[in-house]
């Protein structure tokens, strides 16, 4: 099956190239609207990947940008990345296996967002699967960006586009797969992030004057100030979507973790359980165990975790809890295995071994602990100062 690769783009030149020679193995076309505006050399570089060009002024409007790449893409399926985007090598037969499925007209891959800031909402440590990671870690969400050349699939919404309305209101069906798009845009320097997110709140305060009963609007304009932790914002902002829409995404894990920093505990342990009623999450019950060890319900927390890890045996968040709860009662041993089996996952997690190095230390193995506590400052875990004081602590 033949593939388009549509991308928008303005002033990527900094980036368009990596992301180009990442897709050009796997598809037919390029095509790029580029903003009639862009000053530096993103065409030259687009076109030495043989891509088509299509100048146009920017209207404030990213669905009309997509669009516009769509009326031309001549391929049987339609790929579409960002310029700070790209895919792993390793990934390509993947996907071209999907564009083979008859029964599907669209695929989600997972926008894998590279972060240094490890407070971020739904952080999580690299773990070296791929070559392509970057930052300390990162946090995915699904994204719908693989989807059939066909007339009446086409892009909605200002901003946050997708296609998914589209190919859900003609009852067509979407493929789930965990296909990462590694994305760098938050590895940007601090005034292109600014610039971009007063942009989109611009255009999302916009969407919502459009259209204020869409609870997706109030949503995606949250997750804005979130990230950017105003909490209070996003408070507003994900209360009102919930209103519109109880169910909505997970707008009840996100209330929940805002009411658990401000140390609402009882609201929060109530966002969590709406959140479990409708959807049994790995993250949402690590999410309510946290909440009972805050509220020193040990044992009540270590099932919910134990359940967490059945739901998702990959969920580090909870092997690390589990291992805290381990240790402080002694089991030593039991805590070990956790720890070297999240150690075996997340092998750049620098909280993995600085837990490792505190347990090697209260078992009095010093040389052991000695050696996870220097493996947790080089991976540049954030408390150096106490991994100091335990290094002298234990050489003196």
């Amino acid at each position: 099956m033949s593939i388009s690769l549509c991308m928008i783009a303005k002033d990527e030149e900094q980036y368009i190239e990596q992301c180009l020679k990442s897709a050009k193995p796997l598809v037919d076309e390029i095509i790029i609207t580029l903003a009639d505006d862009s000053k530096d050399r993103t065409e030259d570089i687009a076109r030495k990947y043989g891509a088509r060009i299509i100048r146009h002024k920017w209207n404030n409007d990213f669905s009309e940008e997509r669009n516009i790449g769509l009326e031309q893409a001549s391929g049987e399926w339609v790929l579409v990345l960002d310029a700070d985007e790209v895919l792993a090598q390793k990934d390509l037969d993947k996907i071209r296996k999907i564009t083979e499925n008859k029964e599907i007209a669209g695929a989600y891959f997972l926008q894998r967002n590279y972060l240094e800031d490890e407070s971020r909402p739904g952080f999580n440590p690299n773990r070296a699967a791929y070559s392509e990671e970057k930052g300390k870690g990162y946090a995915d969400n699904q994204i719908l960006r693989l989807f059939r050349n066909e007339k009446d699939i086409r892009f909605s919404f200002r901003l946050h586009e997708t296609v998914e309305p589209s190919i859900k209101n003609a009852g067509r069906h979407v493929l789930a797969t965990d296909i990462p798009i590694h994305h760098y845009g938050f590895l940007r320097g601090e005034e292109q992030i600014r610039l971009k997110r007063e942009r989109c709140i611009r255009l999302g305060e916009e969407q919502i004057k459009q259209n204020p009963e869409d609870p997706r609007h109030y949503y995606e304009l949250a997750l804005i100030y979130l990230n950017m932790k105003d909490n209070e914002k996003a408070r507003e902002l994900f209360e009102k979507a919930r209103s519109l829409k109880k169910d909505y995404k997970d707008v009840n894990n996100n209330l929940g973790l805002i009411c658990l920093r401000r140390k609402e505990l009882d609201k929060a342990e109530q966002y969590f359980r709406d959140d479990l009623r409708l959807n049994q999450r790995s993250r949402s019950m690590t999410n309510l165990a946290v909440l009972m060890l805050r509220k020193k319900q040990v044992a009540e927390a270590f099932e919910m975790l134990k359940k967490a890890l059945k739901a998702d045996p990959k969920d580090l968040a909870a092997m690390k809890n589990i291992a805290v709860i381990l240790a402080t009662a002694k089991k030593y041993q039991e805590a070990e295995k956790i720890l070297q089996r999240a150690g075996q996952l997340a092998p750049k997690d620098p909280s993995v071994f600085f837990n490792m190095g505190m347990l090697y230390a209260n078992q009095g193995k010093k040389a052991e602990a000695l050696q996870a506590l220097q493996k947790a400052e080089s991976l540049g875990h954030r408390n150096r100062q106490a991994i100091r004081q335990m290094v002298e602590k234990l050489q003196g």
